[in-house]
Protein backbone atom coordinates (compact mmCIF):
# COMPACT_ATOMS: atom_id res chain seq x y z
CA UNK A 1 0.00 0.00 0.00
CA UNK A 2 2.85 2.35 0.88
CA UNK A 3 4.68 1.81 -2.65
CA UNK A 4 1.03 2.72 -4.28
CA UNK A 5 1.29 -1.35 -5.81
CA UNK A 6 -2.46 -2.23 -3.95
CA UNK A 7 -5.15 0.10 -2.79
CA UNK A 8 -6.01 -2.18 0.12
CA UNK A 9 -5.28 -4.96 2.27
CA UNK A 10 -6.78 -8.08 4.62
CA UNK A 11 -4.77 -7.77 7.76
CA UNK A 12 -5.41 -8.95 11.39
CA UNK A 13 -5.96 -6.19 13.56
CA UNK A 14 -2.83 -7.04 15.91
CA UNK A 15 -0.60 -7.29 12.81
CA UNK A 16 -1.00 -3.63 12.04
CA UNK A 17 -0.52 -2.33 15.51
CA UNK A 18 2.90 -4.61 15.28
CA UNK A 19 4.00 -3.58 11.73
CA UNK A 20 2.46 -0.56 11.55
CA UNK A 21 1.81 1.20 14.47
CA UNK A 22 1.24 4.67 13.25
CA UNK A 23 -1.60 3.67 10.69
CA UNK A 24 -4.88 3.71 12.65
CA UNK A 25 -3.69 6.51 15.20
CA UNK A 26 -2.85 8.64 12.59
CA UNK A 27 -5.72 7.50 10.04
CA UNK A 28 -3.26 6.61 7.15
CA UNK A 29 -5.66 3.64 6.81
CA UNK A 30 -9.46 3.72 6.83
CA UNK A 31 -10.71 0.39 8.17
CA UNK A 32 -13.59 -0.57 5.55
CA UNK A 33 -14.96 -3.25 7.83
CA UNK A 34 -14.08 -6.38 10.43
CA UNK A 35 -14.46 -9.84 10.13
CA UNK A 36 -13.71 -12.58 12.42
CA UNK A 37 -15.64 -14.39 14.93
CA UNK A 38 -17.07 -11.93 16.79
CA UNK A 39 -16.68 -7.98 16.46
CA UNK A 40 -14.04 -6.10 18.33
CA UNK A 41 -15.06 -3.29 20.97
CA UNK A 42 -11.82 -1.46 19.74
CA UNK A 43 -13.55 -0.73 16.23
CA UNK A 44 -17.11 0.43 17.36
CA UNK A 45 -18.64 2.42 14.31
CA UNK A 46 -16.49 -0.14 11.95
CA UNK A 47 -19.35 -2.14 9.87
CA UNK A 48 -19.19 -6.32 11.80
CA UNK A 49 -19.07 -8.60 8.56
CA UNK A 50 -22.02 -10.66 9.88
CA UNK A 51 -23.97 -7.17 9.76
CA UNK A 52 -23.81 -7.47 6.44
CA UNK A 53 -25.19 -10.85 5.71
CA UNK A 54 -28.87 -10.37 3.80
CA UNK A 55 -29.86 -13.75 4.35
CA UNK A 56 -29.75 -16.58 7.01
CA UNK A 57 -27.83 -18.93 4.84
CA UNK A 58 -25.28 -16.10 3.94
CA UNK A 59 -24.98 -15.23 7.72
CA UNK A 60 -24.85 -19.26 8.08
CA UNK A 61 -21.39 -19.43 5.34
CA UNK A 62 -19.76 -16.24 7.04
CA UNK A 63 -19.99 -17.69 10.52
CA UNK A 64 -18.31 -20.92 9.12
CA UNK A 65 -15.75 -18.79 7.57
CA UNK A 66 -14.48 -17.36 10.27
CA UNK A 67 -15.53 -19.84 12.87
CA UNK A 68 -11.54 -20.79 13.19
CA UNK A 69 -11.03 -17.24 14.11
CA UNK A 70 -12.93 -18.06 17.40
CA UNK A 71 -11.22 -20.98 18.03
CA UNK A 72 -7.33 -19.38 17.62
CA UNK A 73 -5.00 -21.99 18.78
CA UNK A 74 -6.57 -24.45 20.81
CA UNK A 75 -4.69 -26.67 23.66
CA UNK A 76 -6.75 -29.62 23.42
CA UNK A 77 -6.85 -33.02 24.78
CA UNK A 78 -7.63 -36.98 23.74
CA UNK A 79 -11.91 -37.10 24.01
CA UNK A 80 -11.57 -39.77 26.57
CA UNK A 81 -10.11 -37.54 29.10
CA UNK A 82 -11.62 -38.18 32.42
CA UNK A 83 -13.41 -35.48 33.56
CA UNK A 84 -11.30 -34.41 36.27
CA UNK A 85 -8.45 -34.55 34.33
CA UNK A 86 -10.21 -32.43 31.84
CA UNK A 87 -11.56 -29.78 34.61
CA UNK A 88 -7.73 -30.01 36.49
CA UNK A 89 -6.36 -28.76 32.88
CA UNK A 90 -8.88 -26.21 32.26
CA UNK A 91 -8.64 -24.50 35.18
CA UNK A 92 -4.38 -24.32 35.00
CA UNK A 93 -5.06 -22.75 31.77
CA UNK A 94 -7.80 -20.15 33.19
CA UNK A 95 -5.52 -19.39 36.35
CA UNK A 96 -2.36 -18.72 33.52
CA UNK A 97 -4.66 -16.51 31.82
CA UNK A 98 -5.69 -14.65 34.72
CA UNK A 99 -1.69 -14.27 36.21
CA UNK A 100 -0.47 -10.54 36.11
CA UNK A 101 3.04 -11.62 35.28
CA UNK A 102 1.59 -13.82 32.62
CA UNK A 103 -0.63 -10.89 31.31
CA UNK A 104 1.97 -7.81 32.35
CA UNK A 105 4.40 -9.95 29.67
CA UNK A 106 2.03 -10.36 26.95
CA UNK A 107 0.85 -7.03 26.92
CA UNK A 108 4.81 -6.04 26.71
CA UNK A 109 5.01 -8.33 23.80
CA UNK A 110 2.09 -6.20 22.36
CA UNK A 111 0.09 -9.19 22.20
CA UNK A 112 -3.35 -9.33 22.82
CA UNK A 113 -5.01 -12.08 25.43
CA UNK A 114 -8.44 -13.05 24.47
CA UNK A 115 -8.82 -16.49 26.14
CA UNK A 116 -11.76 -18.63 25.53
CA UNK A 117 -13.00 -21.11 28.12
CA UNK A 118 -13.30 -24.57 27.10
CA UNK A 119 -16.90 -25.73 27.47
CA UNK A 120 -17.48 -22.31 25.04
CA UNK A 121 -14.89 -23.85 22.61
CA UNK A 122 -16.84 -27.08 22.88
CA UNK A 123 -19.89 -25.35 21.83
CA UNK A 124 -18.52 -23.99 19.11
CA UNK A 125 -16.84 -26.79 17.34
CA UNK A 126 -19.77 -28.30 17.75
CA UNK A 127 -21.89 -25.82 15.84
CA UNK A 128 -18.98 -25.59 13.05
CA UNK A 129 -19.93 -29.41 12.55
CA UNK A 130 -23.65 -28.84 12.57
CA UNK A 131 -23.04 -26.47 9.53
CA UNK A 132 -25.24 -27.69 6.46
CA UNK A 133 -23.12 -29.59 4.03
CA UNK A 134 -24.51 -27.26 1.01
CA UNK A 135 -23.12 -24.18 3.30
CA UNK A 136 -19.62 -25.68 3.50
CA UNK A 137 -19.57 -26.72 -0.09
CA UNK A 138 -20.53 -22.85 -0.86
CA UNK A 139 -17.69 -21.54 1.33
CA UNK A 140 -14.71 -24.49 0.44
CA UNK A 141 -15.36 -23.40 -3.47
CA UNK A 142 -15.21 -19.72 -2.71
CA UNK A 143 -11.42 -19.53 -1.01
CA UNK A 144 -10.46 -22.51 -3.28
Amino acid sequence: MERGEVEGICESLDSIRIRRPDWIPTKKVSILFQGGAEPNPELAGVPFVLELARAAEQRQAIEFLYAGQGIGRPFVAPPDLPPDRLKMLRDAFNATMRDANFVVEAKNSKLDLEPEDGEHLAALIKKIYATPKPIVDRVTSLIK
